[in-house]
């Protein structure tokens, strides 16, 4: 059983990097044919993000603590995910607009805190950058 999960995760993991690769190769975001590298993106970075690193760290003895039941305070496991986010931004974006992503970060990582959903990270991140890049 657990054989089959560690298999699943990197099946996961996989894809989420094969959906990355695929997104670098769709035109700049600021052209007008960018809906799709933003969807890919979106899905890629919520993947390895959400569902490999902060749950990973969420279920780690450190980032394993009672103010992941507090909606008022951000988890460690959000907290260290939405720093690795905001670093991994600095290989597309200005080092202040890189460091920007951390906060809209934290809350996605609560929503994944409170619903372990990808779907719903999914549909936010993609809502979220949709508004960064078109309005």
């Amino acid at each position: 059983m657990i054989a089959s999960t560690s298999i699943e995760k990197y099946r996961f993991t996989f894809t989420a990097f094969l959906l990355t690769s695929v997104a670098l190769l769709l035109p700049d975001p600021t052209t007008a044919a960018n809906l799709p590298r933003l969807l890919i993106g979106a899905c890629a970075e919520e993947i390895i993000f959400r569902g490999l690193f902060q749950d990973f760290l969420s279920k780690t003895s450190f980032c394993n603590h009672s103010t992941s039941q507090n909606y008022f305070l951000p988890s460690r496991a959000n907290v260290i995910t939405s720093l690795l986010f905001a670093v991994f931004h600095l290989f597309s974006h200005s080092p202040l607009w890189a460091m920007a992503t951390f906060f809209p970060s934290l809350l996605l990582g609560a929503v994944w805190d409170r619903h372990q959903s990808l779907a719903i990270c999914i549909a936010l991140h993609l809502s979220y950058n949709l508004g960064y890049y078109y309005l």
